[in-house]
């Protein structure tokens, strides 16, 4: 495939801005900010023609009715042929924006079970950031997350919280709400246990969207009391709930294996996806089925082939791709998909996973790129339903 180094890129990106008013340059330099902000980077030596594309932008001198053109990057007919139609538009949401529910969403249309979906994937991020550092067998960091996750455990947690007089009154409306709302569970669905459990993800769901400090302070707490630091417990910490969600700062990637890359990466991705599903309101069930079907292997090998074909990737980060393509074993149980998609999966968590832990601002932009790509995806299917509607 043709090539061309980025300096070249950044003089014809140079030369365009020049001829531009401000709100034009703001907009060029948004929507090529993945590439230019590449041509600085070391790592990173070319990028595909088909890669850089320069939008037509409404000339605001001279002939206000005169349009101009900016300067196209010639392709070879072969990459047009497989270009998509047009560039993504890719938002730029911050990496806290991205993890959370839309600004839009309205917590007091939301029933219990939504937000106990949020408050799950919350809580099962902050206890794998939690123990995956320092490095541990993978079956020995399962079980220890899983010990910590169980309803069992979470139930017995609740208990603490209530005793510690941590919650408001409306925390507790919200903790009833939680324990009396009905599950779609078949396992465990009248006990006491699996309520509580509810109840307290319930709590953790309200809290992550409406009061950022509120949420920090419970997560505080849980933090010291899974490390039985009874000082730390009596006295509020100052760790922000963004830094409690992420590994250890003294965490080495390169002392990681891609079997632990992967394993943040998987919830992180999840907790994406559910927070970009949650709002607006509907049945738990649909989004389920929504969520599930985004997070399969299937869809994942798919989008990690559109990744690859149009987002710029370093030297290192396409190691950590190929380590975690490697590192995947098959199993008797992996039967919905092929071995390929299940090892381009675990490519794609291995790199999200990388990236949360070495390099948040390039995990932003990769998780930036996947929010434009899934939502040109969901315009699509809209748009085919629309016309299978008028057939």
């Amino acid at each position: 495939m043709a090539s061309f180094s980025f300096p070249r890129v950044l003089k014809k990106a140079f030369l365009v801005c020049s001829l531009l008013s401000m709100p034009e340059v703001e907009a060029f330099t948004n929507q090529n900010r993945f590439h230019i902000r590449h041509c600085l980077s070391s790592d990173v030596t070319s990028v595909t023609k088909s890669s850089v594309v320069l939008h037509k932008v409404p000339m605001q001198r001279g002939d206000p009715d005169a349009d101009y053109v900016a300067p196209q990057v010639e392709a070879n007919p072969e990459e047009e042929e497989n270009a998509e139609p047009t560039p993504l538009a890719i938002p730029s949401s911050s990496l806290t924006e991205l993890l959370r529910p839309p600004s839009s969403c309205n917590v007091n249309q939301m029933g219990p079970t939504a937000m106990a979906y949020i408050g799950d994937i919350v809580y099962e991020l902050f206890v794998r950031s939690k123990y995956v550092w320092p490095p541990r067998k993978m079956p020995d960091l399962q079980g220890l997350v899983v010990g910590f996750v169980r309803a069992e455990y979470q139930s017995g947690l609740l208990d603490k919280l209530v005793e510690a007089c941590l919650l408001s009154p409306k925390e507790e409306q919200v903790l009833m709400r939680g324990r009396n709302s009905k599950t779609q569970s078949r396992y465990r669905r009248n006990s006491p246990a699996y309520q509580d459990s509810t109840a307290f993800e319930t709590v953790l769901g309200y809290l992550y969207i409406t009061d950022v400090k509120r949420c920090q302070l419970l997560f505080n707490w849980i933090d010291a009391y899974l490390d039985g630091d009874d000082d730390r417990m009596n006295i509020p910490s100052s760790t922000t709930l963004d830094e409690l969600l992420c590994p250890p700062i003294m965490s080495n990637v390169n002392q990681m294996s891609p079997a632990d890359l992967a394993f943040i990466g998987d919830v992180l991705y999840e907790m994406f996806i559910r927070c970009r599903h949650v709002w607006p309101p509907r049945k738990t069930a649909d989004m389920q089925v929504q969520v599930v079907s985004l997070v399969r292997a299937e869809h994942q090998s798919e989008l990690l082939e559109k990744l690859m074909e149009s987002f710029p990737l370093s030297t290192m980060e396409l190691q950590a791709l190929s380590r975690g393509r490697n590192a995947f074993k098959a199993t008797s149980a992996n039967q919905r998909a092929s071995i390929r998609e299940f090892q381009d999966a675990s490519a794609l968590k291995s790199l999200l996973g990388y990236l949360y832990v070495n390099d948040q601002y390039r995990c932003e932009d990769m998780l930036n790129w996947i929010d434009a790509y899934l939502m040109r995806l969901q315009q699509q299917q809209e748009e085919q339903e629309q016309i299978n509607k008028e057939k």
